[in-house]
């Protein structure tokens, strides 16, 4: 049970214990709602600092990414080049038509 539920009596016993009891009732409530706006706003700073952080973090990935599409288009050109480079080595090495030695 929390704390603010418990904080309502279950039971009305003589009239003047059930007022002081709603006056205490009526004062836990306000603290606990008191507690519930710090907690909201601690939160909505937190979530507005995350959200600060993550558009960051994404425009920086956005600018990697920029920069390493043409290295990776430049990579896959040279494994090309290179690929050739060995075949027409392995073709002359082993004397393939067209590669007299």
């Amino acid at each position: 049970m929390s704390s603010f539920a418990r904080s309502f009596p279950t039971t009305h016993s003589g009239g003047g214990s059930a007022t002081a009891t709603g006056s205490i009732a009526l004062e836990q409530a306000s603290a606990d709602l008191t507690l519930l706006q710090q907690s909201l706003t601690r939160s909505s700073k937190i979530s507005g600092r995350m959200g600060h952080v993550l558009g960051e973090l994404d425009d920086r990935l956005a600018r990697l990414e920029k920069n390493l599409v043409p290295i990776y288009k430049e990579t896959g050109r040279l494994n090309r080049v290179s690929k050739s480079a060995s075949l027409l080595l392995w073709s002359s090495s082993t004397g393939a038509p067209g590669f007299e030695r």
